[in-house]
């Protein structure tokens, strides 16, 4: 088998070709594509900044604290 023989895979986010020789189960084409594929899967995760709940308020951690 040659190397013209292995198909080429597209990478999950931009679609670049993943390079060959590389892992069987690797999705992107990079380390900007894998960190950007991992932050738009797990941005709904993370809480919303524009949300806020009144504990970033000066002293916030005192109440808290029972001070």
């Amino acid at each position: 088998m040659t190397t013209t023989d292995i198909p080429v895979r597209p990478c999950s986010r931009c679609g670049e070709p993943i390079q060959q020789g590389s892992r069987a189960d690797r999705r992107t084409c990079s380390v900007t594509c894998r960190v950007a594929r991992w932050r738009a899967g797990n941005a709904r995760r993370r809480p919303d900044p524009s949300r806020d709940d009144g504990d970033t308020a000066p002293g916030a951690i005192d109440r808290h604290a029972g001070l």
